[in-house]
């Protein structure tokens, strides 16, 4: 039964750690991409209710941008797109990306159609999911004294 859970902890560990090393890599890479000028089309908050019935609301804004001569549209907000909770933010953002506003993008100079308005490392979700990191790596450890113990 404790190599069940040793097994377990350390899948945890393994799929948290895997996630966010994406969030990390995508920040460090697309905080050095080109810049160019890109025009707001539109912005909304888009909400969403998860099985505990918390209320999430996901910022979208819609931009046009040009690298090369050529026409992107693109609709990601964030590097670290995460939930908005309770309504926080929701009137600021609105208001920081009407339609027509002038805005730097942030694009993929190997993929130009990857797109982000704002390069951000880490949001409330990556600062959970460390926390599980450091928790599931007590209780491994926990799980392997008691382990080695019974030997």
């Amino acid at each position: 039964m404790q190599v069940m859970r040793i097994l377990c902890l350390i899948g945890l560990i393994a799929f948290f750690s895997y996630a966010e090393w994406k969030v990390i890599r995508l920040y460090n890479t697309a905080k050095h991409w080109p810049v160019v000028e890109g025009t707001v089309i539109s912005s909304e908050m888009k909400e969403s209710v998860h099985p505990f019935r918390q209320k999430h609301e996901w910022k979208r804004v819609t931009y046009t941008y040009t690298v090369n001569t050529h026409n992107f549209t693109g609709n990601t907000y964030s590097t670290n797109s995460q939930p908005t909770y309770f309504g926080i933010g929701t009137k600021n953002f609105l208001k920081e990306y009407p339609h027509g506003k002038r805005v730097n993008v942030y694009y993929n100079p190997a993929s130009p159609s990857e797109a982000y308005l704002k390069v951000e490392s880490f949001g409330l979700w990556d600062w959970v999911t460390l926390l599980f990191l450091v928790c599931f790596s007590f209780s491994l450890v926990s799980e392997f004294k008691s382990v080695w113990k019974n030997k």
